[in-house]
């Protein structure tokens, strides 16, 4: 149950990292960011990836206090792209039924290149 709760809270956090990143503004900004310092605080990390994704916040906040917007998203995509592979993997978890694919016919050796081409 608490694996599960910790599972949501990371897939919530890439979403909000996500939806951040792509509608990103100085006016809602430092809120939002405020908020994901918070998210982070909920899911399971070692110290030393805590410590990387807070300083990215942080980094986040004064960049957009300077009006550097761009610097901003970096920080963010830099952030997103340390938890997206764990996100992914979540995803790719919660797939309720396997794909599977239709197997291809085996090629036929007489319609190779070199016969083709004579």
């Amino acid at each position: 149950m608490i694996r599960h709760e910790f599972e949501e809270n990371r897939k919530y956090l890439c979403e909000n990292l996500h939806s951040l990143i792509v509608h990103f503004d100085k006016n809602s900004g430092p809120e939002r960011l405020l908020e994901t310092q918070v998210m982070l605080e909920t899911i399971p990390l070692s110290t030393s990836e805590f410590d990387l994704a807070t300083r990215r916040v942080v980094n986040a906040r004064r960049y957009v206090q300077s009006g550097e917007l761009g610097a901003a998203k970096y920080e963010m995509r830099m952030l997103l792209g340390m938890l997206d592979e764990e996100c992914a993997f979540i995803k790719r978890r919660q797939i309720a039924k396997p794909v599977t694919r239709k197997r291809e016919p085996p090629l036929d050796d007489s319609l190779s290149w070199s016969h083709a081409s004579g």
